[in-house]
């Protein structure tokens, strides 16, 4: 679902995958929750995923579990 998965300064970052677009909400959410859970392990205030545009490399939307999915 994603490309990679990396931490860039402080926050982590996603690169989509075009197979990421073709899901229902609910099943990007469980990929999402699973990606910033990954990160939470090592920092316990992480809750927030910046989600990237594989093409452009450009900021498309925004998760966290306070919020959601959020598109930019």
């Amino acid at each position: 679902m994603f490309i990679k998965v990396k931490k860039q300064g402080t926050m982590p970052h996603a690169i989509l995958s075009p197979t990421f677009g073709g899901l229902g909400y609910k099943d990007k959410k469980l990929f999402l929750n699973a990606a910033v859970a990954y990160y939470a392990i090592v920092n316990l205030k992480a809750d927030f995923l910046i989600l990237k545009d594989p093409l452009n490399g450009k900021d498309v939307s925004s998760f966290s579990h306070t919020t959601g999915l959020d598109l930019v």
